[in-house]
């Protein structure tokens, strides 16, 4: 019962600390994804092989300068 509630918490938490999306008109989530995958591999070596501080704001402010420049934008979610 504990497990269950705990699960649903996180759910939930994660929910409301999600951003949007990224978009581009005429581009797939497909696309996008590869997209999104090379501007990750790019970020590698200044952030480190695994990330460690992806969730940093310069992690996140790079990978939006990267996205942008592949000519996609946020969709913020409602």
């Amino acid at each position: 019962m504990r497990l269950s509630l705990l699960i649903l918490l996180f759910f939930f938490l994660g929910a409301c600390t999600s951003e949007g999306r990224w978009y581009q008109k005429g581009k797939a989530e497909a696309d996008m994804e590869i997209d999104q995958y090379e501007c990750q591999t790019t970020l590698r070596d200044k952030y480190g092989l695994f990330g460690g501080d992806k969730h940093s704001p310069a992690y996140e402010t790079d990978l939006r300068q990267c996205m942008t420049a592949k000519g996609y934008s946020v969709l913020e979610k409602k």
